[in-house]
Formats: C-alpha cells, structure tokens, sequence
C-alpha cells in the first residue's frame, strides 16, 4: 500500500470491499453463536461444507474468526486432522513430548502420563520410530492418545476417529463418557449420528455456515436425519411408484397399498413400542416369477443399523401374470427407543435359483417411535429382570 498508494485496493484485488463483491463473497460460517459448560459433551453435525471443520479450527485458535469471538477458558486439545500436531521427522517419543509442550505442560508433567499414552495407543513397539513411517491409524491412536491423557480442559475431536478400527472407536467413546465426570469439556463431529447420540448430551446442526438447530440430541438428529434422507413421518415412499417408471427398471413384481395399523399405531404416524402392530401389502404381479422371496425390514437408522432384516415364513413364493395376492406380518411389540424409523418391504429372488437380484422396488413406511423420557440408549430397549444375589430380589 505504501509503494503503491493510487492502486490499492486494486479492481479485483482480494481487499476489494465494494457491494458486488460483497455478494460474492463465501461465508464459511456466519453468525454463530452457542455456549458450552464444563463437562459437557457437544456433537456437531451437518452435509460436507457446513462449517463443521471451520467452527473446530476456530475454536481450537487454528483460524481466527472474520468477526466475532471465541472465549475458552482451560487447556485445548484437538485432533482435527491425521497428523495434526506431529513432526513427521521426529519419533512418536519426541512427539508425545512436543504435543505436552503445546499444552504447556512440563517435562515432569508429560513423563507421568507417558506410559498410559503408549499402553492406550497400542505403539510400544513404535514409539521411537519416526512417525512419517506410521499408518493413518497408528497417527489417530496416538493423536488422541495424547489428548486423551494430557489433561486439556476442553477436547476438540473431528471425524478422524472413523480411520481407527472398531475396538479402538469404542476404546475413544469409553474415555470421552468418562470426561465430563473430571470436569471436561468435548466436542465432537461425526457424520455416525450413532456416535453424536451415544456421546452427546446437546448436539448443534449446522447448514451452509449458519445454525440450524440446537437442542436435545436426538430432537437434532431427528430434524438432520428428516433433512438428508428427505424421510417425514407418516409418509410412504415407494421406489416403483409411476413417477419412478421412467428410471427404474420395470420390475416383475409391485407392492402396492402397503399400510400399518394396530394398538401400537397412532394417527398412521407415530409407533408405541409396547404395543402390537399389523404390516399389510398387495404384491401384483406384471409378469410370471416363479421363487420369490418377500423381506420386511425393521430399519432405525438407514445409516447404521437394521432392527430386523428377515425373510418371510412362507417360503418361495410363485406368481402368475396378473395375480394380486395380499399379505399379513404382524408384530407383538416392536421394543424401538424414540426417534425416527422405517418399515421397508422388498421382493427378491429365491436364492435357491442360484440368484438373489431385486424383482421389486422398495415400499418404505416411515414412522416416529415417541415414548415417555427414559435414559435407555441405542436402538432398542430390551426386557430385562436384575437381581442382587445377596437379596434375591427381583428388580
């Protein structure tokens, strides 16, 4: 600006702050507001782009905010990226030292925690090997061992926990429950809502930069999981409905009026888990099939998990053309804890014919399980009797 006073801000230059370019700037995030108390666990979500990242490196004093501000108080530590924080020339040793220094602990301090850090990540044999020669998940494990043990108030932790094996995540979900008991704080984001819901006690949904929602985590699950699968209660969806015709292939077989009834079903949209629930469909068939296998699926989270998957009881089952044929499943009890869910009907082929391939579209059921306040966590809440051996009560 000094050597060239008459042409700066130059015309297209990055400083240009006149309104057209105004609106064309990007807004990573933009007004941004929440608070977290000591000892709570806070998930984060939202699609690829929403400002999740963004948010931790600000948080984390990595970037520093265009306007506004982000107060923490305590030590941070995160891990936001595979390798963040190491030197790739320096041993897993040296590391683990050089992470502690960032915290701004002491040599005496890190050397206490050392062999815990170790033991947890699994890398003794390792550990004086410079870290350029470790995998992606040997970086992870040490990466939040060292958050893990070094005593920071406030953990900041990306999605970079789903490069570590399934023994290792769950190893992670075990440390973090037990922070907010000492006091500290986590944030966590994941694209596993699975992971948000069993850590989480608040979740915050972001969308293109801004706040969608924050809340309870499963009301935000919820509202993010209605969004990205475009599922809404009561709705049926059915994937060779004549809309679909031009673009699917013209299957043998149609589901058609596929409805759900019963004691355990309220306004057509919402599911009590403690009652019975009736699955009636159509199956008409366009063309002759000889071995068709009917499946009905209990789905809680399309992402995760199948409740139930099962074949029917019927056996394989033969169609003429034109022949309409109704069928019945029905459930004493489906044990869902609340949120959302999908009853999903499907045909394939016998697999005794040598192929299995889809004969049908999908007809998807999508319901809201709503019960009363409970601390049951997962997907499904099972009956269970405890017992104190020394009293012989049943509980």
């Amino acid at each position: 600006m000094l050597k060239r006073p008459f042409r700066w801000p130059s015309r297209g230059h990055a400083a240009d702050t006149s309104a057209s370019a105004k609106d064309q700037w990007l807004w990573a995030l933009r007004d941004v507001s929440f608070e977290v108390a000591p000892g709570e666990v806070m998930g984060i979500v939202g699609r690829n782009g929403a400002g999740k990242s963004t948010l931790l490196k600000v948080l984390a004093r990595i970037t520093t905010p265009t306007a506004g501000h982000a107060e923490i108080v305590g030590r941070v530590a995160s891990l936001l990226e595979i390798g963040t924080g190491f030197h790739p020339e320096l041993t897993g040793r040296e590391n683990v030292y050089l992470n502690g220094a960032f915290l701004g602990l002491g040599r005496r301090a890190i050397r206490k925690q050392f062999d815990n850090i170790v033991a947890f990540a699994e890398l003794s044999r390792f550990i004086d090997t410079p870290v350029k020669f470790y995998s992606s998940g040997m970086l992870v494990r040490l990466g939040f061992a060292v958050s893990a043990h070094l005593l920071a108030d406030v953990v900041i932790v990306d999605e970079v926990l789903s490069v570590g094996d399934a023994g290792f995540r769950r190893r992670c979900e075990d440390v973090i429950y037990r922070m907010p008991a000492a006091g500290r704080t986590v944030l966590v984001v994941s694209h596993n809502n699975e992971t948000i819901r069993r850590l989480a006690d608040r979740c915050l949904y972001l969308e293109e930069g801004r706040v969608k929602q924050l809340g309870k985590t499963d009301e935000v699950l919820q509202q993010y999981h209605r969004d990205v699968f475009g599922e809404i209660p009561g709705q049926t969806v059915q994937t060779d409905s004549a809309e679909a015709e031009a673009v699917l292939p013209r299957f043998p077989l149609v589901i058609e009026n596929a409805v759900v009834s019963g004691p355990g079903v309220v306004d057509g949209t919402y599911l009590r888990p403690d009652a019975p629930v009736r699955l009636a469909f159509d199956l008409v068939a366009r063309a002759e099939v000889p071995a068709a296998d009917i499946r009905v699926a209990v789905v809680r989270d399309p992402t995760v998990l199948s409740v139930d998957d099962s074949p029917s009881r019927l056996g394989p089952l033969a169609f003429s053309p034109g022949q309409r044929r109704r069928f019945v499943v029905d459930y004493p009890v489906l044990p869902l804890v609340e949120g959302p869910c999908a009853i999903r009907i499907r045909v394939r082929r016998d697999p005794a014919t040598g192929s299995d391939h889809p004969i049908s579209g999908v007809c998807s059921i999508n319901l809201m399980v709503k019960v009363a306040a409970t601390t049951t966590r997962g997907h499904v809440a099972l009956d269970q009797v405890w017992r104190e051996e020394d009293s012989g009560e049943d509980r």
